[in-house]
């Protein structure tokens, strides 16, 4: 099988187990193969992730797919620890490597290199990202207007009659401007992951750009939502199989509608260099165009 066979290369070149004796050479193979049956989507707050999981969950087949979201800290930093404990419950529950199934699982997490906590082969990962002030906009707005109960500790920090344009403008004299310039960075670093990422800005964002090219089966485009489905439904048919054949589809979820107020251009180029995420942005247009192109060719 052509995943045995690239699977066989990765375990003797890239892990180093020429000398190992022949079960564990043949466990490699297992575990790197089934990794393909293995989604991970470490999805990105306020790119849309509630409308993918939508359909995700849409596509549950009990014969054939199964998705996750039950397990692991529901957050974009985790330590050493929670990492571990994630990689042992992905090893036990979803990546299983006797298993005929595919699985998926999502959560709000960054990237993390699961070989470093015992699993041979990384699973295939997915991420959808969005324009960057506009989605640290959306999410400010949800903060301020959106759903009350779970944001008490964040609106506990508002001037609740202050929207994001008057924040921006304002400056330092809004209590939440400071975190708004940290948020333009926020997608670069689900992309890096841990380690290294936040040494330098420049380090944080090679290893960001690298993950995205290397790592991802995919990353979608939220203001190109059609799009982005076509091309998980062509990648991962089982997974998004719900998805209409048509690419048509209303659905949106945990949409904020009662958000009042659009980036004004004036804030829109007060913040159009700050952070990392405009460059991680433009990346992921080109990554994505591209596997559009691959996919209307016949090469994916």
């Amino acid at each position: 099988h052509p995943h045995q066979r690239r699977a066989l290369e990765v375990c003797k070149v890239k892990m180093g187990l020429q000398a190992l004796p022949v079960g564990q050479l043949l466990l490699c193979i297992v575990w790197l193969a089934s990794s393909q049956n293995c989604l991970i989507y470490n999805r990105i707050p306020k790119t849309g992730s509630s409308t993918i999981m939508h359909w995700l969950n849409a596509s549950i087949n009990g014969h054939r797919h199964h998705s996750s979201n039950q397990f692991g800290v529901n957050r974009g930093t985790l330590t050493m620890q929670e990492q571990a404990k994630t990689a042992e419950n992905l090893r036990k529950l979803i990546c299983k490597p006797d298993s005929d199934m595919l699985h998926s699982y999502d959560r709000h997490m960054r990237w993390i290199n699961f070989t470093n906590f015992g699993m041979p082969a990384q699973p295939r990962y997915i991420n959808v990202v969005r324009d960057p002030i506009d989605r640290v906009a959306s999410s400010y707005e949800y903060h301020r207007v959106g759903a009350i109960a779970a944001r008490s500790k964040v609106r506990a920090h508002m001037d609740l009659n202050q929207t994001f344009n008057d924040c921006v403008r304002a400056g330092k004299q809004c209590r939440l401007y400071n975190r708004i310039r940290l948020a333009l960075s926020e997608m670069t670093l689900y992309f890096c992951g841990f380690g290294s990422c936040g040494a330098s800005p420049s380090a944080t964002l090679n290893l960001a750009l690298q993950h995205m090219r290397e790592e991802y089966i995919a990353v979608g485009l939220l203001e190109r939502h059609a799009e982005t489905m076509r091309l998980f439904r062509h990648l991962l048919p089982v997974h998004f199989g719900a998805y209409p054949a048509t690419g048509q589809s209303e659905v949106q979820v945990n949409r904020n509608n009662n958000r009042t107020s659009l980036v004004a251009d004036d804030v829109r180029e007060r913040l159009r260099t700050v952070g990392l995420d405009h460059q991680v942005y433009a990346e992921a247009v080109k990554l994505f165009d591209e596997k559009l192109r691959m996919m209307k060719l016949g090469i994916i």
